[in-house]
C-alpha cells in the first residue's frame, strides 16, 4: 500500500474524565502548513475520537461481527471472504493477500482472540493530506489514520499462541454506510506478556547500571517487538533504536567480535542474540565450527560446544548470573548459510 506524504499532522488528544461514563470527544489540534504552528480547531464537529468503552454500542456491535468474520476467514483460509470485505478502491494485489492470509493462517489456527484496544475516529473538513493521531491510555503507542472526511475504526486484536502474543491490526473505513477493510496486518506484540516497552525500560535500567550485555539482550528483544507502521507506532520507537546503537557500541568495546580461542582451533564466535521461548529469555552464541555439519560429526560438535561454553562462562560472567542455560549454534561459515547444529548447555551454579 502506498504511503501518503504527510503535509499536515493533526494531533488528537483523548480526554477522559474520571468516573464519567459519557462518550467523550477528544480535543483536536493540527499543525498549520504555512505557519508551522499548532492550531486548535474551533468547531468540535470537525473531528473526534472515541476509544474502547466510549464508542457507541451500535458501532461496537457492527465491528464485533466484522472482526469475528475476519478471524474466521483467516482460520478457515477463506481468501474470497477477506477480499469481499476489502475496500475496492485499493489497488489490492490478490496474490499478496493470499500469501499474507496463508502466513496468518499458519499462526492463527483457532477462533480465539481478545481485544487489546479499539479506536473510532470521525474527521470532517480537515485537509485530506492530514493525519489524525490518538495516543493509547497507557501512552505507549499512537494509532494514526488518514483524514478521510468520514469515519475510521481501528481494531487491535490480541491472538496468543503459547508464550507469543500476536497483534492483528484491522483498519476499517465506512463507505456508503458499509465498513470496509482499508488495511490489515499481523505482528508480534509480546513474549510472555512483556512487550517492546517493557524490554526497552529493562534495557535502559541495565544500561544505566553498566550491565551492557544484559541491556543489549533486552534492547534486541525490544527492537524485535517494536511495531512501527503507518497506522500503529510506539511513541518511543526512536529511543529504542538509539539505545540499541549505544548498546552495540559498548558491547563491541567490551567483547569485540569475532571471539577466537587459543585452545580450540578453527572456531570463532561471531554473534550472540537472545531467544525468547516459553521458559523465558536465553542467550544464543553463533560460531563457526571446525567440523562438517552432518550426523556423523554431531558428537564431536557437541564436545566442541562444551569447550566453547567453558570459555564463554569465563568471558561473560553476566550470563552465569542471569541464566540457567545457553544455546550454541554451530555453522559452517559466518554467513550462517547452510546446515547448523544447536547445542543447549545448562549452566552449573
Amino acid at each position: 500500500m502506498t504511503k501518503k506524504i504527510i503535509i499536515a499532522v493533526i494531533i488528537l488528544v483523548i480526554v477522559a474524565t474520571s468516573g464519567c461514563m459519557a462518550k467523550d470527544k477528544g480535543r483536536i489540534t493540527y499543525i498549520d502548513n504555512e505557519t508551522n504552528e499548532q492550531v486548535t480547531i474551533p468547531n468540535k464537529n470537525s473531528a473526534a475520537s472515541y476509544t474502547d468503552d466510549k464508542i457507541d454500542n451500535d458501532i461496537v456491535e457492527e465491528i464485533n461481527a466484522l472482526d469475528k468474520k475476519v478471524i474466521d476467514s483467516i482460520v478457515g483460509k477463506d481468501i474470497e471472504a477477506i477480499l469481499g470485505m476489502m475496500d475496492e478502491s485499493l489497488e489490492t494485489d490478490q496474490e499478496a493477500v493470499l500469501l499474507n492470509l496463508n502466513a496468518y493462517s499458519d499462526i492463527m489456527t483457532v477462533n480465539k482472540y481478545d481485544i487489546l484496544n479499539r479506536y473510532y475516529f470521525i474527521t470532517r473538513n480537515i485537509p485530506e493530506s492530514s493525519q489524525v493521531v490518538a495516543t493509547s491510555q497507557n501512552e505507549e503507542y499512537d494509532v494514526v489514520v488518514d483524514s478521510i472526511d468520514g469515519e475510521v475504526f481501528v481494531s487491535l486484536l490480541s491472538y496468543t499462541i503459547g508464550h507469543v502474543e500476536q497483534l492483528l491490526i484491522i483498519e476499517y473505513h465506512r463507505k456508503d454506510s458499509e465498513w470496509l477493510i482499508h488495511n490489515m496486518g499481523l505482528y508480534k506484540y509480546s513474549y510472555s506478556n512483556n512487550n517492546a516497552v517493557y524490554h526497552y525500560e529493562k534495557a535502559k535500567e541495565l544500561y544505566d547500571a553498566g550491565e551492557y550485555l544484559m541491556a543489549y539482550l533486552h534492547i534486541y528483544t525490544s527492537s524485535d517487538l517494536a511495531i512501527n507502521l503507518p497506522n500503529f507506532r510506539y511513541k518511543n520507537i526512536d529511543d529504542i533504536a538509539s539505545l540499541g546503537q549505544k548498546c552495540i557500541v559498548e558491547i563491541s568495546q567490551l567483547y569485540p567480535l569475532p571471539i577466537e580461542f587459543d585452545d580450540i582451533e578453527g572456531v570463532n564466535v561471531y554473534g550472540f542474540t537472545p531467544v525468547n521461548d516459553v521458559e523465558g529469555m536465553t542467550p544464543i552464541f553463533t560460531y563457526t565450527t571446525s567440523y562438517d555439519i552432518d550426523k556423523e560429526n554431531f558428537e564431536q560438535i557437541s564436545a566442541e560446544a562444551h569447550l566453547i561454553h567453558e570459555e564463554i562462562m569465563k568471558a561473560f560472567p553476566e550470563i552465569k548470573e542471569n541464566f540457567d542455560e545457553v544455546s550454541y549454534v554451530a555453522v559452517s561459515n559466518p554467513g550462517g548459510v547452510g546446515p547448523a547444529h544447536r547445542e543447549i548447555i545448562e549452566i552449573e551454579k
